[in-house]
C-alpha cells in the first residue's frame, strides 16, 4: 500500500506539468501575431489642440498642405492572456515639396513629431518628441525610406525614457 501511494504521488506531481506545457504550446497557436503598419498621406496636416488646464494636448490629422507619416505597431495578442495589449504610434509631418529631410532635437517640433503608446496598463496620452532624429528619402512617388531614433517617455512620474528606433519603408495611402 505504501508503495502504491508513493507511485501515485509521483503521477500527481507530473500531471500539472503536462497541462502547463500543453497550454504553452496552445498559446502560440491561438495568438494574433504582432503587426506593423508604415504609411504616409499627402495633402494632410497635423493639428494640435492644447489643454492648458491639464497640461496635455490632443491632435487630429486633416486636410492640409503637408505629408503626414504614421508608424503603427501592435504587439501580439493572445485571447487567454488578460491585458496583454500593447502598441505604439509615431506621427510626423513634412513639407509636400521635399525629396529628403533630416530633423534633430529642437527641430522635431517643426514637424509635429508625436509619440502615442497604447496598452492595457499605460497612459494613452500623446507626447511631443523633442530629442533624437528623424530623416527620410523619397524612393518613388509612393514610397519613402524613413529612419527614426528618438527618445520617448517617461509616461509617468519616476518613469524611464527609452529609444524608439527603426528604419522602414513608408507607403502612400
Amino acid at each position: 500500500m505504501h508503495l502504491l501511494l508513493k507511485s501515485m504521488s509521483k503521477i500527481y506531481l507530473f500531471v500539472p506539468f503536462i497541462f502547463l506545457f500543453s497550454a504553452c504550446s496552445l498559446k502560440g497557436d491561438a495568438c494574433n501575431p504582432e503587426q506593423l503598419s508604415t504609411r504616409f498621406q499627402e495633402n494632410q496636416k497635423i493639428t494640435l489642440t492644447e489643454d492648458t488646464e491639464n497640461g496635455t494636448f490632443s491632435f487630429t490629422i486633416s486636410e492640409g498642405d503637408k505629408q503626414v507619416f504614421q508608424y503603427e505597431y501592435v504587439g501580439a495578442e493572445c485571447p487567454e492572456v488578460i491585458d496583454d495589449e500593447t502598441g505604439e504610434n509615431f506621427y510626423f509631418e513634412i513639407g509636400s515639396d521635399l525629396e529628403s529631410f533630416e530633423y534633430t532635437d529642437e527641430e522635431l517640433a517643426s514637424i509635429q513629431a508625436i509619440y502615442q503608446p497604447n496598452g492595457a496598463w499605460i497612459a494613452h496620452l500623446p507626447s511631443r518628441i523633442t530629442e533624437g532624429s528623424v530623416s527620410g528619402e523619397r524612393i518613388s512617388s509612393s514610397k519613402w525610406e524613413i529612419s527614426v531614433d528618438v527618445v520617448v517617455g517617461p509616461f509617468f512620474e519616476g518613469g524611464q525614457t527609452r529609444n524608439l528606433t527603426f528604419k522602414q519603408i513608408f507607403t502612400k495611402i
